[in-house]
């Protein structure tokens, strides 16, 4: 994280996920997938008030099934927006807001958060807003 003046801070963060299974040996089981992730973070104090940004998104990534079986990840990338505000009113009390957008790839099954709406069906997006108070003891 790195601090500007005036209030300022930025971030950027960078990941490469990598996943894998042994001791399958039926064709066609999972054997590895792996991507790429990135962010890219921002706030900014105004007096009491903070406003927070983000980006994200991860590729689709490549992977492998056992017995040389094809795999493919076509549709498996996904982007998240999210912008929060926030209210202090004191070093230990806050009121905050956000609003987050998931976009996933056609082929892509994700929440960013527990529902009870049901499962989520491939390649649909989703969005959150969220209002609350966060007090630090």
């Amino acid at each position: 994280q790195y601090s500007f003046p005036d209030n300022w801070k930025a971030e950027i963060d960078i990941a490469h996920l990598s996943y894998s299974e042994t001791g399958q040996t039926a064709a066609g089981k999972f054997n590895s997938y792996s991507n790429y992730t990135w962010s890219v973070n921002v706030e900014k104090d105004i007096g009491a008030v903070s406003l927070v940004g983000n980006y994200g998104r991860e590729t689709p990534g490549t992977c492998s099934l056992t017995d040389s079986v094809a795999c493919s990840t076509t549709g498996l990338q996904a982007a998240m927006l999210n912008l929060g505000v926030g209210y202090s009113f004191s070093k230990s009390t806050e009121v905050f807001g956000v609003l987050s957008k998931y976009m996933t790839g056609q082929s892509a099954y994700a929440q960013n958060v527990y529902s009870d709406a049901g499962t989520p069906v491939a390649g649909q997006d989703s969005t959150i807003v969220a209002l609350g108070i966060l007090h630090r003891f």
